[in-house]
């Protein structure tokens, strides 16, 4: 305050002190030429309207393969562990679906979840406490165990609750749905082996073409033959085939020199048709043993059936024997009782007489 009265003090004092003050510029003040052009004022447009203003906010339905894991292995943490009517009821719908039957991974993990679907829709018509609300993943383990299991002849020992005409069944299933998967796991592994070792044999072969193709010119015997290996294109059989041609014009010379003969022709043989005609042999096979393995139990159940029947006679020609017998010693008794009672009639009748005659003499 001090500093500015002793300035406006000087002022007055001085000469009249001229101010220039700058204020904005209007555009109306600025002279527009006719040549130039102004450009327009920038519209903004109105942002758009989210969905959730009006209403409740999205939920995020995205879930990862982890969230999906963790899921899983909560919900079959927290079930309780596996009866045996849940066992048999897992068996009977694994028997109608065979999942494991699939060709490839992925379609085996969909039979699996159709078959955990069609379980739980199945017990849910049976009420409430007979729901088996099991994911894929644990069904199929399951079945793996129970498989495990019955080749260790512990089957029966896991049943612990049923009849013996429901036990009896759950082991027929688990029999021929442990022979079925031995095969199919046998054929797997089959296949497995030969797709590893042609992998193999064309690693091999490429890197041997690779390092002839850097050296130069190379005898095509010494490469790994490709076209050998089951399944191969024609693709493939014919990159390595040798072509044995007649040339094209010879001198008389020549002529009498040199002699060409053919090759033998090779017969082709389709591998994809050995392939189908193994499977379908190799399926026969299997169709056939268990066919005789079926007709091996029909035959001891129906002996077992009709020894039953003799047992039932037997039983019944005894308690007839013995029902005979006690009718007859039931007469027998009854005629002994008749005679005594006759004899004692007798005898009071004579001792009557008696005693009528001894008074009369008296």
């Amino acid at each position: 305050m001090v500093r500015a009265k002793r300035q406006k003090t000087i002022h007055q004092d001085s000469s009249p002190l001229k101010i220039r003050i700058k204020l904005p510029i209007k555009p109306s003040d600025i002279p527009i030429d006719s040549s130039t052009s102004v450009a327009d004022p920038v519209q903004h447009q109105p942002s758009p309207a989210w969905d959730c203003e009006q209403g409740s906010l999205p939920d995020d339905s995205s879930q990862t393969p982890e969230d999906t894991t963790s899921q899983r292995q909560s919900k079959n943490a927290r079930s309780p562990r596996w009866l045996p009517w849940q066992d048999r009821r897992l068996i009977k719908e694994v028997d109608n679906v065979r999942p494991f039957d699939e060709p490839n991974t992925k379609m085996v993990t969909k039979a699996w979840e159709t078959l955990a679907e069609t379980l739980r829709q199945h017990t849910a018509l049976e009420g409430p406490q007979s729901v088996i609300d099991r994911t894929a993943y644990a069904c199929r383990k399951r079945f793996e165990k129970l498989i495990q299991s019955h080749k260790r002849d512990e089957t029966r020992s896991l049943q612990s609750t049923g009849t013996n005409e429901e036990v009896d069944a759950h082991v027929e299933l688990l029999t021929g749905l442990a022979q079925l998967y031995d095969v199919h796991s046998s054929i797997k592994d089959e296949q497995s082996a030969q797709i590893k070792k042609k992998r193999s044999v064309e690693s091999q072969a490429s890197s041997e073409l690779r390092e002839a193709s850097m050296k130069g010119l190379v005898h095509r015997e010494s490469l790994v033959d490709v076209s050998a290996l089951p399944g191969a294109s024609v693709r493939e059989k014919q990159a390595q085939r040798v072509l044995k041609r007649r040339p094209l014009s010879f001198s008389t010379a020549e002529k009498e020199n040199f002699e060409f003969e053919f090759p033998p022709r090779k017969r082709r043989h389709s591998h994809a048709a050995a392939l189908i005609l193994e499977q379908i042999s190799s399926d026969q096979k299997s169709l056939q043993e268990l066919r005789t393995l079926d007709q091996l139990r029909h035959e001891e159940l129906t002996n077992l059936h009709k020894e039953t029947i003799g047992i039932l006679h037997g039983i019944s020609s005894l308690m007839e024997a013995q029902q005979k017998h006690d009718i007859e010693r039931q007469a027998e008794e009854m005629e002994r009782e008749r005679q005594q009672k006759d004899q004692l009639n007798a005898l009071t009748t004579a001792i009557l007489t008696l005693a009528v005659n001894v008074s009369k003499d008296k």
